[in-house]
């Protein structure tokens, strides 16, 4: 091998390592930012199971709510059962009480 193609040769590979290095650093520099971005992401992820959770209390209370309103309204329609038999009776009363009246 002549001196020419030695030293071409070793230009090559000072050329391919100098690459070989900006390559690195590039890498780096994505790792670097990759971690920064991975932390932001467990933030973010740790923020929504937060606010799942609050959802899920809410959702739970709501339940709670709307059994005590479905009581209730059980409660009202039996109540206005109750009064729509004794209002029935008493039409009744008044109506046998007219009609007595008018066969006078």
């Amino acid at each position: 091998m002549s001196q020419d193609h030695i030293q071409r040769q070793i230009d090559v590979i000072i050329e391919n390592q100098a690459r070989f290095s900006e390559d690195i650093l590039k890498l780096e520099e994505n790792v670097a930012r990759l971690a920064e971005q991975s932390g932001e992401i467990r933030g973010d992820i740790a923020r929504l199971a937060d606010v799942v959770m609050s959802l899920a209390n809410i959702t739970g209370s709501h339940g709670q709510q709307l059994g005590a309103l479905i009581e209730q309204s059980k409660e009202t329609d039996r109540r206005l059962m109750e009064t729509d038999e004794r209002l029935s009776a008493l039409i009744n009363v008044v109506e046998r009480f007219i009609s007595g009246q008018n066969g006078k």
